[in-house]
């Protein structure tokens, strides 16, 4: 993925480097090696694959610091002089890709952690509109995925003002 290139449009394990930070088999290792990862290892190559696109998508949506090596590569990364994605965004993606391969969706995962009560009897739910996690805004499910490249990530109050 060093030229952050994204030449591929159909989805098979020949194609995922195109489509994806992350192959199918550096998801493995990445997988095999951490706990919990029953969904992961449920899903078939398919849906492990569309994950990956899918987390690879979500995580490129982000407002990064610095800029891309070139600027006419598809992702953001790598960036400033780098050849090579690091290890953090490709294990963010692997992170984002557990939660999607388990059903897990963004819409959905907002309006619950809006919800503020419930009830049974006569029904009724209250939800604080306000209410999101830092996660779930920057359009993320996984929290654990948005901490590992929370480090890689600007401000939401810093602006750079370039001078045409």
């Amino acid at each position: 993925m060093a030229d952050g290139g994204q030449t591929g449009t159909s989805v098979d394990s020949s194609a995922d480097i195109d489509l994806s930070y992350v192959t199918l088999a550096e998801a493995q290792t990445y997988f095999n090696n951490i706990l919990n990862t029953d969904n992961w290892d449920d899903a078939t190559e398919g849906d492990k694959i569309k994950a990956l696109v899918m987390a690879t998508k979500a995580i490129d949506r982000l407002n990064f610091l610095g800029k891309k090596t070139v600027s006419t590569q598809s992702f953001q990364f790598p960036r400033y002089n780098d050849t090579s994605v690091p290890q953090d965004i490709k294990d963010a993606v692997c992170e984002e890709a557990l939660v999607l391969v388990g059903g897990a969706d963004i819409t959905m995962e907002k309006e619950a952690a809006r919800m503020t009560g419930q009830g049974f009897g006569s029904v009724r739910t209250a939800f604080d509109v306000e209410l999101v996690t830092l996660h779930l805004s920057a359009g993320l499910v996984s929290a654990v995925a948005f901490n590992i490249i929370k480090p890689y990530l600007r401000l939401p109050s810093n602006i750079d003002i370039i001078k045409i």
